[in-house]
């Protein structure tokens, strides 16, 4: 059961290259003004946090790896404005420390999990980020024989990739791509 519950923000940073000494104090300087100054520092104030008698658990969310947030997009632009080129990409996330009676299952952190987050646009980041890389390799392109095969291969590709087209879709598309585009579609 969870007992008591502390929140804090973290900033993940995306850096090209290695900031120097005066541009890293730039970077402390925007971030502390624009939020909380006392709350800034370079390690989370949550792994210090203990209570007698109480077990820990820290969840972390934040935007998916994949997509740079708006917010990433305008605070690398302030970034570059103010000399740091290096910052590439800067995301918030934001991390949950339960203090709770005893030690929770694994299914209770993935309902707290999702309860706190969209799992549309973010996601939980099971150990610290070191980096925005993400180990997903896209699936190379193929072409659907539309030309050739006509309403077949949608309804094959359909099946395959389990798009839910009706008859109507498969009507729309078969025209669309035969008689008015006059390619296949990828």
């Amino acid at each position: 059961q969870i007992v008591d519950l502390k929140t804090e923000q973290c900033f993940n940073v995306g850096l090209g290259s290695q900031l120097s000494s005066e541009k890293l104090s730039v970077l402390r300087w925007l971030l502390s003004e624009t939020f909380e100054p006392e709350n800034l520092g370079t390690e989370s104030f949550l792994e210090k946090k203990r209570k007698e008698g109480l077990e820990k658990v820290i969840v972390e969310v934040g935007p998916r790896l994949s997509f740079t947030t708006a917010w990433s997009a305008n605070a690398v632009s302030i970034c570059q404005a103010c000399g740091l080129t290096e910052v590439n990409r800067l995301e918030r996330s934001r991390r949950y420390l339960l203090y709770t009676n005893g030690e929770l299952q694994e299914h209770q952190i993935s309902e707290f999990a999702a309860m706190v987050h969209d799992r549309m646009t973010e996601c939980v980041y099971t150990q610290k980020l070191t980096s925005f890389e993400t180990s997903v390799v896209p699936e190379e392109f193929y072409y659907i024989p539309v030309m050739e095969k006509g309403r077949k291969a949608l309804e094959e590709i359909n099946l395959e990739m389990g798009f839910a087209f009706d008859d109507q879709d498969l009507e729309y598309y078969t025209k669309l791509f035969r008689e008015d585009i006059k390619r296949d579609p990828t």
